[in-house]
């Protein structure tokens, strides 16, 4: 069923999520610039919170960024300490917006899991992922869209990775 709602709204949302079991949200900006003109993720988990509360819903899963995890001591100083801080700087609009939803999910009451892919591609699900909780995954570069979409399901039933980052990586 689709449905069309202001995502900034929370009254709009409350009708929406009424009688569900969870959310799973794979909002984000198309790139930087569209995250500084117009943010996403920030706004629309602003009111998506409070809506989940009121509607009764407790349980999000919701896609970020590996950006916003700890660098991973394994991928060694060229990245660390050079690739890393200048792909966080052209892509820092995008990443602020990110870390907005994040804050807000951790300020909340619900029981909330942010996944965090590193290059997303364009391939067929494969299932086999790494994982890491509340770290990077060593090595981490890409993963296919359809194993993100895999990871932020399986967290829904996985008590484990409430309010914890999962990085996932190929």
């Amino acid at each position: 069923m689709a449905v069309v709602a202001d995502l900034t709204d929370e009254d709009a949302l409350v009708p929406v999520l009424a009688g569900r079991d969870a959310v799973v949200c794979a909002l984000g900006a198309a790139g930087n610039r569209q995250a500084r003109d117009h943010p996403v993720t920030g706004p629309a988990l602003r009111a998506l919170v409070p809506a989940m509360e009121r509607a009764g819903v407790t349980r999000v899963s919701a896609v970020s960024a590996a950006p916003l995890g700890p660098d991973s001591a394994g991928d060694g100083l060229l990245l660390r300490a050079v690739l890393y801080p200048l792909l966080r700087r052209a892509l820092r609009d995008l990443y602020a917006d990110l870390a907005v939803m994040e804050d807000t999910l951790r300020a909340s009451g619900l029981r909330w899991t942010v996944v965090r892919p590193p290059r997303l591609l364009d391939r067929p699900h494969t299932g086999r992922y790494r994982r890491a909780l509340d770290a990077n995954v060593p090595g981490g570069k890409v993963i296919a869209r359809a194993d993100v979409a895999d990871a932020l399901l399986s967290t829904l039933t996985a008590p484990s990775t409430e309010h914890h980052a999962l990085a996932v990586a190929a």
